[in-house]
């Protein structure tokens, strides 16, 4: 843990530690993500409480970064690559949703932009080919939000 904080801090990265432990000692993080989880119900098993704590922060942390980078609109996972059928049909209610188009609509949409969903959306809501939604969105870090709200 203390070499990967220290390689971490070398790179110029914030460092944090999620930890159950609020007296951890030998790193010091940028960031020290404690839980208070109380004792454990089976004496002795610090992995339960411990375990399902450290999982709620680390998944509050990744869905928080993934809406900041833009993989999210609205409550949608926009960034998926539909390599299957269940994902291409969450893909086709996406576009569906988002664009304003019928299912039919939305699975074209999705075959004529390459099986990228955001620039789908885009195809969808803005009327153009997928080449400039592409552009559209490369302008745009991206992100749907500048396109669709800006």
């Amino acid at each position: 843990m203390r070499a990967a904080i220290a390689e971490g801090r070398r790179r110029g990265a914030t460092t944090m530690l999620v930890t159950s432990n609020a007296n951890h000692t030998g790193c010091r993080p940028d960031i020290v993500i404690a839980p208070l989880v109380g004792p454990e119900v089976v004496t002795g098993s610090t992995r339960l409480k411990a375990g399902t704590a450290a999982k709620l922060a680390l998944n509050a942390l990744t869905t928080g970064a993934m809406i900041r980078v833009g993989k999210v609109y609205d409550h949608w996972m926009v960034d998926l690559r539909p390599t299957n059928r269940k994902l291409r049909l969450r893909a086709g209610r996406i576009i569906s949703d988002l664009g304003g188009v019928s299912a039919k609509r939305a699975d074209a949409l999705l075959r004529a932009s390459g099986g990228k969903v955001k620039a789908a959306v885009v195809m969808a809501k803005l009327g153009v080919d997928a080449g400039t939604a592409r552009r559209l969105l490369a302008a745009a870090g991206d992100k749907l939000r500048p396109i669709l709200e800006g």
